[in-house]
Formats: C-alpha cells, structure tokens, sequence
C-alpha cells in the first residue's frame, strides 16, 4: 500500500526535473497525477492563498489529507512497534525526515525566488531530492517485500507432524 503512495512521488519528481521554461510549469499543472501526492496538492493550495500565515498554513495541510493517507498513517503507527527494532525502518524514516527537511528548504527558497529562472532552478532541484528520496523509499519497500517473500517461502518448506498426545 505504501508502494501506491510513492510511485505517483517518483512520476512527479521525474516530471519536475525535466522541466525546462515556466510554460512546461504551467502545462504540468493541468497534469491529473497531481491530485494523487500530497505534496502536489498542498503546493497548489498553497499557491492559491492571498496571505500567509501559521494558522492558513495548518488548515491547508490539514485540508489536503485525504482517506488513503491517514488509513497509511494509521497502518504505520499501529505497526511501528513491531518495526521499531529493525534497522531498516530506522534508515527509511530518516530518510523520508530528511527529504520533507530539504524540500520544506527548496519550497522556501523557491518562494523567495527574485526571477523566473530560479524559481525554475529551486523546482528542479525538489524534483531531484523528490526523486532520489522517492527512490530510495522505494527500493526499501522493494526489499521489504523481497525478505517477505523469502521468509514466506522458507517457512513453507518446513515439514511439519502433528503428533496426539497419549492419554491414559
């Protein structure tokens, strides 16, 4: 279920990095995998407000959540314990720490852009770091699913004997 969350991620970071003049920005918006990312929609919401502020900035993030999102979210703090000892959810949650982190920084930069050529610059390079998170992301769900299938069949090839106990 989370690969369905991150592969739209790695479209639109592809999409991002290839663009080229501020009319490929434009003709991207009219793309519908915007509407499947969070980050997408937050950023149009965002976009869209006349003035700034903390509380504006909260409901807008609040407001683009949608059901598939928090049924994630859900499934990721019931079955964090579980995960929580393994190493490998420690790399992958810091990961996805450090790459909201560093778009949050490319988001701000962009907006403090003095000309349309660098605000297209600071969009390329959160669709760079979008990318490679993303990626990253997805190569640990992929090897998560690897061990799975592993461990499924490993457990399969036991025989197992049930035996009765004697009662007498």
């Amino acid at each position: 279920m989370l690969l369905l969350l991150v592969l739209p991620y790695v479209y639109i970071s592809v999409r991002l990095l290839s663009l080229q003049s501020y009319d490929a920005l434009y003709a991207m918006l009219d793309d519908p995998m915007l509407s499947y990312t969070y980050l997408s929609r937050l950023v149009l919401e965002l976009i869209s407000l006349a003035n700034m502020s903390i509380l504006r900035i909260l409901g807008c993030m609040l407001s683009c959540v949608q059901p598939l999102e928090i049924l994630v979210l859900l499934m990721l703090i019931i079955g964090f314990p579980i995960l929580e000892r393994k190493k490998i959810t420690g790399i992958t949650l810091l990961v996805l720490i450090m790459e909201i982190c560093v778009m949050f920084g490319c988001v701000m930069l962009g907006l403090r852009a003095s000309s349309l050529a660098q605000a297209i610059l600071y969009i390329r390079m959160l669709g760079a770091f979008l990318l490679v998170g993303s990626i990253l992301i997805t190569g640990v769900l992929f090897y998560h699913l690897y061990r799975r299938i592993l461990y499924y069949r490993h457990a399969l090839s036991y025989l197992c004997i049930e035996e009765k106990e004697h009662t007498a």
